[in-house]
């Protein structure tokens, strides 16, 4: 048998609004939400979250693909020991120094039941939020053999473009994320204050980053057959 191919999907998050992943209240100095955050104070993104993230677009993309159902058991797991063969890392903050205390900020706002449309009991609530544009970075790995590495790796890209907000407080503007395909040496995208994402794999240990005519070329092809199969 082959030995199989490393997928490595790099991601790096700058938010453009403020953003709540919730902790412990206490962790956070007796709010009513605070964020997560790691042994130095500092917020971060639980691979969970993402993980979570990844299997909302992946369930809208199966109304438009519902043969890659298949890949399910693989990407996520199933109830029981099977977690499934994708490795979520938590995003944390891609910078070296930084005061913790820039981090945050606090606001009051008033709670309202979604489903009544009224406020809800003790509805006055403080919560902390991290600031924008503090670039989180991570990764999603797996291992595929050959003939899948197209696929699964497109699947998992497309996952991580639809993403547009993360984490709590959607509805009232929170967490919002633009997501683009970029890699490091494109300085010019890199420089944005927006979020991308880039694939990597490795052929004798010497990795690989598909570029961005690789991963068009793709989805065009994936177009191309969702017009035949009409």
């Amino acid at each position: 048998m082959k030995p199989k191919i490393p997928i490595i999907c790099h991601y790096r998050i700058n938010f453009e609004s403020a953003w709540l992943v919730r902790g412990t209240s206490n962790q956070q100095g007796g709010v009513d939400a605070g964020y997560l955050t790691d042994f130095l104070g500092r917020p971060y993104l639980p691979g969970s979250t993402m993980k979570g993230k990844i299997r909302d677009s992946f369930n809208r993309l199966l109304s438009i693909r519902p043969e890659w159902a298949m890949y399910r058991q693989f990407l996520f797991g199933s109830a029981g020991q099977n977690t499934g063969q994708v490795y979520f890392h938590d995003g944390l903050l891609d910078m070296e120094q930084i005061d913790t205390a820039e981090l945050s900020e606090i606001y009051t706002r008033v709670s309202m039941d979604r489903y009544r449309k009224t406020v809800k009991d003790t509805a006055v609530i403080t919560e902390k939020t991290v600031k924008p544009f503090l670039p989180l970075a991570g990764t999603i790995e797996t291992y595929v053999q050959e003939e899948e590495l197209e696929g699964i790796g497109l699947i998992l890209l497309l996952c991580l473009l639809d993403i547009k907000s993360i984490g709590s407080g959607a509805s009232i503007g929170r967490g919002r994320v633009t997501m683009r395909y970029g890699a490091p040496s494109d300085q010019a995208n890199a420089a944005e204050e927006t979020s991308y994402c880039w694939l990597e794999t490795k052929q004798n240990d010497e990795p690989i980053t598909w570029s961005l005519h690789q991963v068009e070329s793709l989805i065009q092809k994936e177009t191309e057959r969702q017009v035949r199969e009409r």
